[in-house]
């Protein structure tokens, strides 16, 4: 899965409902409110900004996560292999 140390926020005051954000997202991380406005599911965002980047009213906007959610590259290729093959392995070795 996709990691970025941005998610995604929406500002309810100036959300004009238009949709694009909710059109935009490819991994259907903002839902519609009862009172039309959207809000993102933060444990759906993957942070990639496309709802910001297509946003008219300029009401979206990437947040940086928490210091204790960042998560740092691998230092070098090599752990980034390992990383990757840990991800990728039927039985998590």
């Amino acid at each position: 899965m996709a990691q970025a140390n941005y998610v995604a926020e929406i500002n309810p005051l100036t959300c004009t409902a238009c949709g694009i954000c909710e059109e935009r997202c490819q991994v259907d991380a903002i839902a519609l409110k009862d009172d039309g406005v959207r809000i993102v599911r933060r444990e759906s965002c993957i942070g990639c900004g496309l709802c910001v980047t297509g946003c008219p009213a300029e009401t979206a906007r990437q947040r940086r996560k928490p210091d204790d959610e960042i998560v740092a590259p691998p230092a070098t290729r090599g752990a980034w292999e390992r990383v990757r093959r840990r991800g990728r392995s039927v039985s998590g070795t």
